[in-house]
């Protein structure tokens, strides 16, 4: 029986864990320049050296109650 245990669990799959990144959402395009990047940041690391089976989830994180138009 101990031998079979190593069979067992290599074909069991583990779900993806999913990191949910907040980005701000700015009113104007020259807003994105002054801004910090942490998110960017973040994905980046994630994507490179998180390894294959994290999920990255954006989500857009409004300052203010609702989107303003140009």
């Amino acid at each position: 029986m101990p031998s079979a245990w190593p069979r067992v669990s290599s074909t069991i799959r583990r779900p993806a864990p999913a990191v949910v990144v907040p980005e701000v959402v700015e009113s104007h395009w020259y807003h994105y320049l002054l801004h910090n990047h942490t998110a960017s940041i973040l994905q980046w690391l994630l994507l490179f050296r998180g390894g294959k089976g994290i999920v990255i989830v954006n989500t857009p994180f409004y300052l203010y109650d609702a989107p303003k138009t140009a």
